[in-house]
């Protein structure tokens, strides 16, 4: 907390700001002081290098198992003007929803003022960080950010706004899942006939988190029994007898039970980059949309392998 508040100081005196305007984020080996010598030697020479194309450095500056800077930027425009919303992120493992090893900033030139901004931005982390995983593993350093300078001089309305930092939130939430630790497949879980959205959701992240759909899928193997038992070990309260399971459209499960399948049509449907997973629960007309990837060997190796 010491070095915390040392540091944000020296971030205020060289940038010229209120200590109060500097906002921290962490990231590093859970428990591992950071050295404060050379921490605190970098925040000059970080300042000195500030600069309006300096983004994609900054993206790729705070980059850890990472193996690609993510950034991704979007013009918010109607009738009555435009802004533009951008972003960067890191996170490629710990990544669990609501609870990640990810850090998020994202920038707009819209006047939209801070409770509003605020109350959008959850929305817009609801509906896409807050629905992926790459492992379902949480994490002590968790933050998404967003700052409004208001120098758009015709914004748009605050739904087109909205619209963007949404759109913003999940370009960026994927590209985590894709350059989730050694991952090859992204899936995307669609429930649907859920009776809330909260329970599509509860069902997808059951799905998501599971380390035997996830294995599953990187054999490229239609194992639709291990999906219907990760949701089953799951929160939401379901009836196994109306639950239909496709790979992309490919029927595995109807009515909870086999379907008649040809093995090596559903198995093909594993194979691409990515993967479509459709469970209809037949219990209502709410849906949601939950990313995952798959979980191979070489996840394994970078988690075995990350201090030693």
């Amino acid at each position: 907390m010491a070095l915390a508040e040392e540091s944000a100081a020296l971030v205020a005196k060289e940038l010229g700001c209120a200590v109060e305007d500097v906002l921290l984020c962490s990231t590093g080996v859970i428990g591992q002081p950071i050295p404060r010598e050379p921490f605190l030697a970098g925040i000059p020479q970080a300042a000195a290098a500030l600069s309006v194309d300096g983004g994609s450095r900054a993206a790729k500056a705070i980059m850890t198992t990472d193996l690609v800077a993510k950034e991704a930027a979007y013009r918010a425009e109607d009738h009555t003007g435009s802004c533009v919303v951008g972003g960067m992120v890191k996170g490629s493992g710990m990544i669990a929803p609501e609870l990640a090893t990810m850090l998020c900033v994202i920038t707009t030139d819209a006047p939209v003022q801070g409770p509003i901004l605020k109350a959008t931005l959850k929305d817009a982390v609801g509906h896409t960080f807050n629905r992926i995983s790459v492992d379902g593993c949480m994490s002590t350093n968790d933050a998404v950010i967003v700052l409004a300078t208001g120098t758009a001089p015709r914004p748009p309305s605050l739904s087109a706004f909205k619209e963007a930092l949404t759109a913003v939130c999940a370009d960026l939430a994927e590209q985590m899942v894709r350059d989730g630790e050694g991952a090859k497949k992204v899936l995307h879980i669609r429930v649907t006939g859920a009776r809330t959205e909260a329970d599509a959701v509860g069902v997808g992240r059951a799905i998501a988190t599971s380390a035997l759909v996830k294995t599953a899928l990187a054999g490229g193997d239609p194992n639709w029994g291990r999906i219907l038992a990760a949701m089953g070990a799951g929160p939401v309260r379901f009836e196994p007898e109306r639950v239909v399971v496709s790979f992309g459209g490919v029927t595995v499960c109807r009515f909870g039970v086999a379907a008649s399948f040809d093995r090596g049509v559903a198995a093909q449907q594993l194979k691409g980059r990515d993967v479509q997973l459709t469970v209809d629960l037949g219990m209502g007309d709410a849906e949601a949309v939950f990313l995952t990837c798959d979980f191979t060997s070489d996840y394994v190796r970078i988690n075995a392998e990350y201090t030693t």
